[in-house]
């Protein structure tokens, strides 16, 4: 006989899990304007797999299994997605040069601490990949390492890439860098006329007596 999770194999429990886990993070990856391809296919996946227990008379058990496996491999699909999506936003946030601005310089050091927070918790949930024990239950043990790599993900979003003052701060390294070369100008125009009037006064002397 098939082993099945010791979790409660019930349609209600099946689609509790989908309203509490996957719903909330489909809505996330909603968000951005697309949906991803391998998202939809796991959660038809499922959904064939539930039809089964009244179109095929596959055993209630085993079916909503199934169905629960492939819902959280949809949710490890939009884990992943959102580290991609997070690294994207940590490269952009270093070409601003304007974050050296915020908080004295400590928002760049903690915001390089939190990506590689992320990134060895991604590591970790990496190598936990593929210890599943039973590969016809619906226990995924990387689950729950790559759900929080997705918190820390949420966390470095709401923390640093929609941090509030990251547009003044860009608008302030701007400004800096048109005074600098203003500035530059400015000096330079500045010897160029004290050469000029020197180079005038030598030639001045040095004819004087012709």
């Amino acid at each position: 006989m098939k082993k099945v999770c010791e979790n409660k194999t019930d349609l209600k429990a099946l689609f509790d899990f989908y309203k509490e886990k996957v719903k909330p993070l489909y809505a996330v990856i909603q968000v951005d304007g697309y949906l991803p391809a391998e998202v939809l296919f796991e959660i038809n996946a499922a959904l064939d797999h539930v039809s089964r227990i009244f179109t095929c008379d596959q055993e209630e058990e085993e079916a909503i299994s199934c169905a629960k496996r492939h819902l959280k491999r949809s949710c490890l699909d939009i884990f992943k997605l959102t580290v991609k999506t997070t690294h994207d936003q940590y490269d952009e946030l270093n070409r601003m040069p304007g974050l050296v601005y915020l908080n004295n310089g400590e928002f760049s050091i903690q915001m390089r601490k939190a990506w590689e927070e992320i990134r060895e918790a991604g590591i970790a949930a990496r190598l936990q990949e593929g210890k599943n024990g039973y590969a016809d239950t619906d226990d995924i043990p990387a689950f729950e390492k790559w759900e929080k790599v997705f918190i820390l993900c949420e966390e470095f979003r709401r923390t640093y890439y929609n941090h509030s003052g990251k547009d003044w701060a860009n608008k302030q390294a701007i400004w800096d860098k048109r005074k600098d070369y203003l500035i530059g100008g400015v000096v330079g125009a500045a010897i160029s006329l004290i050469l000029s009037y020197l180079y005038s006064a030598v030639q001045s002397w040095l004819y004087a007596g012709v």
